[in-house]
């Protein structure tokens, strides 16, 4: 069974659930092999990630102008608010219906590529199941310090390794840093870990300071 695309409005109000024809015209990749390429060549695997299967396309878009595209470059002044996240599934992939999604938003190299020692840092934590949002860590919008170069912002969504569809019990990260766990560039990966999560969908952008 097919999951309708969906998009998470948490700068409105209400949240809305579009239906699928609505957001045809979202420019996402589609092909598994181009986003993993993508992915791979960016390093954002396997800093941020293991090697998965992706089942979803996803994009985080924070205006028609700004949104993820696989390594597309965007200045900090167009993300300073929460972006909407857009998700369809792959062909040929599955997933449950009425199962839980998790969204992250993480920086993998903070303050800096080369010295990642505050990375990664969490910038964002959502869930949805339902029609429902749930911020486990509200936004924070991407702000790269002066003279570190380009810092890569990666979007993830996540579903129960089991594939369970009763609500998620998630154990939200103590601090943005590190998302609270030990060891450089620790994140994403320890925060699924730790509450039997799988990887389905990333994309990704880099942005930075304008002085440099």
């Amino acid at each position: 069974m097919l999951i309708p695309y969906f998009v998470l409005l948490v700068l409105a109000e209400s949240f809305v659930l579009p239906h699928q024809e609505i957001l045809t015209s979202s420019p996402a990749e589609k092909d598994p092999n181009a986003i993993l390429s993508a992915l791979r060549d960016a390093e954002v695997i396997p800093d941020v990630l293991d090697t998965f299967s992706p089942l979803l396309s996803i994009t985080a878009n924070w205006s028609s102008s700004a949104k993820t595209s696989l390594g597309n470059t965007l200045p900090p002044s167009k993300l300073s608010h929460r972006p909407d996240v857009y998700a369809n599934l792959l062909p040929s992939a599955y997933l449950p219906h009425g199962i839980e999604y998790v969204f992250a938003l993480t920086d993998p190299d903070a303050p800096s590529h080369d010295n990642p020692e505050w990375s990664q840092v969490c910038h964002w934590l959502a869930t949805y199941r339902d029609g429902d949002v749930h911020e486990l860590v509200e936004y924070k919008s991407p702000a790269p310090p002066e003279k570190t170069g380009k810092h890569r912002y990666v979007a993830v969504v996540l579903v129960p390794r089991n594939g369970t569809t009763e609500a998620l019990d998630l154990e939200a990260p103590s601090e943005r840093k590190r998302w609270g766990f030990e060891g450089e560039r620790a994140g994403v990966r320890e925060f699924a870990d730790l509450n039997g999560l799988k990887v389905v969908a990333a994309n990704f952008i880099y942005s930075q300071n304008d002085k440099q």
